[in-house]
């Protein structure tokens, strides 16, 4: 299989990160990192060092980005092999105990997300998924997202390609605690059928994959490359898009932020999202400027 063995590196390294938010996960320690930048915890520093450590060891020759270890105002390579590394997405519900968070290691090579691991500690579920579809320069075009469900060696394949939107219209996945007029006011312009909040993005996209929810929308231009490395592989792979709201490819270089609100959907939903998100958007544009 093409990126084996990074794939195995990657499922070890996510595992024993877990492993690490799973005993730390009532050690109580919290600092707030600068710029509004969210709490950090004991756990996020020992899984992120964990994860430097492995990767460092099996790949030395790799750029390596981890959320814990950047060093602000870092440029990222345009070339070359680059692992994108967060050791608990979702750090704010980690340090209340529910288990809306996750472990992400994804791996770019030449601007194209190849591979990406996200594993939930709380229940042993673990996504993963490989497309070298855009990089078939380097590889021959091969691609799987799979569902590891705790305690088993069977993986579940997953392919969101055909399915129809989820109910009577479609299901949105919002986050659990960043409200967002925003966000708000687009899915009552959209009708969707339902919400699920959800905390990690990393769960919110594998909950698109799993066919469970049909798009998520984010008002933030400030989501990080490690943010959506891991699971923007496991979506597409799967048969999803995730793109820039006004419909680009994500960029996997330069800034360490997308600068841009982001979107992620089945491909039934964007079809639908194109024909009504352009009107909703533009509504949301008047309204601010009326108020």
């Amino acid at each position: 299989m093409v990126l084996e063995e990074e794939m195995r590196i990657a499922e070890k390294a996510a595992r024993i990160a877990g492993q690490i938010a799973l005993d730390l996960i009532h050690d109580g320690t919290i600092d707030f990192k600068a710029n509004d930048e969210g709490p950090v915890t004991k756990a996020d520093r020992a899984a992120d060092l964990a994860i430097r450590e492995i990767l460092q060891q099996a790949f030395p020759s790799d750029h390596l980005i981890t959320e814990e270890s950047f060093q602000k105002g870092l440029s990222i390579p345009e070339q070359g092999r680059i692992w994108f590394v967060d050791p608990i997405d979702g750090t704010s519900y980690f340090v209340k105990g529910e288990d809306d968070y996750a472990v992400m290691i994804g791996l770019v090579i030449d601007q194209e997300p190849v591979l990406g691991v996200v594993f939930q500690p709380s229940t042993g579920i673990l996504w993963r998924a490989i497309d070298t579809r855009q990089a078939s320069q380097h590889f021959p075009p091969h691609y799987f997202s799979e569902r590891l469900q705790a305690n088993t060696l069977e993986p579940f394949s997953i392919d969101i390609t055909h399915q129809d939107i989820v109910g009577d219209g479609p299901v949105a996945v919002t986050s659990r605690r960043n409200p967002s007029q925003f966000i708000d006011f687009l899915t009552a312009e959209l009708e969707v059928s339902s919400i699920i909040k959800k905390g990690s993005i990393g769960l919110k996209l594998a909950l698109i994959a799993d066919g469970k929810a049909d798009f998520y929308l984010t008002s933030t231009k400030r989501m990080k490359l490690w943010d959506t490395c891991a699971p923007s592989v496991i979506l597409s792979a799967a048969g999803g898009v995730i793109k820039s709201l006004d419909g680009q490819r994500l960029r996997f270089f330069g800034s360490i932020e997308h600068g841009t609100e982001i979107y992620a959907t089945t491909p039934c939903c964007e079809l639908w999202l194109k024909e009504r998100l352009p009107k909703a958007i533009k509504k949301w544009q008047h309204h601010l400027t009326s108020t």
